[in-house]
């Protein structure tokens, strides 16, 4: 259980990290013309962190199922909700900031949406051709 909860744990410690030395650097952030580098590294600490985590929730899921298909029966669908969870504050957060790529919550909700996003459609055709 530990390698899957490290990857999530430093997924997510560069992306608010980056967030934060974004901030620092200032913008523009995320525009046709300029993208920030601390925008792209939260966007792969993301990606890091989402992807690790149906590894953690399989292996959570241990210590109740045995069998590891049963386990990844119920990992795909609690990925996607995960996924799903942060696709909807990306969306709540980046329409409150208009998804401006001048502002650093917008381009980070637009990237945390399309990243859930892809997730969701992953699982999502997954799930719908088993």
């Amino acid at each position: 259980m530990r390698t899957p909860a490290l990857a999530v744990a430093v997924g997510l410690g560069v992306a608010v990290s980056a967030l934060l030395l974004a901030a620092v650097s200032g913008g523009p952030y995320l525009t046709a013309g300029d993208v920030n580098g601390w925008i792209v590294v939260f966007a792969v600490g993301l990606f890091a962190a989402l992807f690790a985590s149906p590894f953690l929730i399989e292996r959570t899921l241990a210590a109740s199922r045995g069998d590891a298909d049963s386990r990844w029966d119920y990992a795909l669908p609690l990925w996607g909700a995960v996924a799903l969870g942060l696709g909807g504050l990306g969306l709540l957060v980046g329409l409150g900031s208009g998804f401006g790529g001048d502002s650093l919550a917008g381009s980070a909700a637009l990237i945390t949406a399309i990243e859930a996003g892809m997730v969701v459609l992953a699982v999502a055709a997954v799930m719908l051709s088993s």
